[in-house]
């Protein structure tokens, strides 16, 4: 059965926020692969009101159960790449990083790190831009593990914004 959440709070608290970001990284992974070409700018956008925070990366870190297994996805990019990105699986409870990819700006690359749970070849971080991210290249070479994660992103996570704004604008 289909499981939802509900935010509500407080004018001003930040709710919207957090809609918006959820949908922000819902597009990322779903788009990452298919509609960006090589050098075009990662979507980016850094809260403005505060001098410090106008230049950092944005970093976003999901939790979600897929088939009954716990996942902790998390990624960080600024505007021209993804400085980090991890799929950590918690089977039985127990973490398995997947996999672990961090931008190392000394030498202008990525390491990566495998786990053994991770089935899918390899080889594909070497087809993956550094504005794209991994999980949806691997699913868009049809890895099974990075397929399903990436089918939930896709399918499951449904974004609605129902505010007094939608009133005017209703869903057809």
């Amino acid at each position: 059965f289909n499981r939802g959440a509900v935010i509500y709070g407080a004018n001003a608290a930040g709710k919207s926020n957090i809609i918006k970001a959820v949908q922000a990284l819902r597009n990322l992974v779903v788009d990452s692969s298919s509609r960006s070409n090589p050098g075009d700018p990662m979507p980016y956008d850094p809260f403005m009101l505060n001098e410090s925070s106008r230049h950092l990366p944005t970093y976003y870190e999901i939790s979600f159960v897929v088939e009954g297994r716990r996942y902790l996805y998390g990624l960080e990019h600024d505007r021209t790449r993804v400085l980090e990105e991890f799929l950590v699986a918690y089977p039985k409870g127990l973490g398995q990083k997947w996999f672990h990819r961090t931008y190392q700006s000394d030498t202008g690359e990525y390491v990566w790190q495998f786990s053994e749970e991770y089935r899918s070849p390899r080889n594909i971080k070497n087809l993956t831009r550094e504005n794209v991210l991994f999980l949806s290249a691997a699913a868009s070479f049809n890895s099974p593990q990075m397929r399903l994660i990436y089918s939930w992103f896709k399918d499951s996570l449904i974004v609605l914004s129902l505010g007094a704004h939608s009133l005017l604008n209703p869903l057809p």
